[in-house]
């Protein structure tokens, strides 16, 4: 991989955590109108799926890219 096609990748890796950045702060900030709600433990919740969802992608895409690597570093 080039240097180019790395900064690509890194671009796209930040937009989408920004993306995801984005919409947590706008689901805490629609949750804090509602009286009852426990901010705290409902950001935890939401932060604990954003993770389990970008490490699941990350770990599909690792596996991915070793399968198709595995023939050339052999």
């Amino acid at each position: 991989m080039n240097q180019t096609n790395g900064l690509i990748e890194n671009k796209s890796v930040y937009k989408r955590e920004l993306k995801k950045r984005i919409e947590l702060l706008n689901w805490v900030l629609e949750n804090m109108k509602k009286p009852d709600a426990k901010i705290c433990d409902l950001i935890e919740s939401r932060m604990n799926n954003i993770v389990l969802t970008l490490t699941t992608a990350n770990r599909i895409m690792q596996h991915y890219l070793t399968i198709r690597l595995l023939p050339f570093l052999q």
